[in-house]
């Protein structure tokens, strides 16, 4: 039998990334950053480098938390609900990952650093 609950830390972490983004102007920063400004933006960021969410992914010894899958989805979750702009998923999912064994995961956990992702044309 599998069991879907989420733990109660879990369930903090999500309450504080409610808390946080709840607080934010997010409609004011989706369009600012659709419109080229990302200062408003990158201030949703620095606060989710705060909550640790840039870091879930990145390697303990670049500083990062080194989450499990299910704490990635808990955050992804709730950033999808709100919105966030930006390379949500590449910077938070995926460029870790690429980059497990380079030291610039460490500027990624540090929210210094926000990537994409692109492939070259087929």
């Amino acid at each position: 039998l599998m069991d879907f609950t989420l733990d109660e830390q879990q369930r903090d972490f999500a309450a504080s990334i409610d808390a946080a983004l709840g607080a934010a102007d997010l409609p004011a920063a989706v369009r600012a950053w659709s419109a080229g400004d990302t200062a408003p933006g990158l201030k949703v960021w620095e606060q989710l480098t705060n909550l640790g969410v840039t870091a879930l992914m990145v390697p303990e010894r670049y500083d990062g938390i080194d989450a499990s899958p299910v704490d990635l989805v808990v955050a992804m979750e709730r950033l999808g609900h709100w919105c966030v702009p930006g390379p949500v998923t590449e910077s938070i999912a995926v460029a870790p990952i690429l980059l497990a064994d380079d030291a610039r995961s460490g500027a990624l956990a540090a929210g210094e650093l926000i990537a994409t992702v692109a492939l070259p044309p087929d």
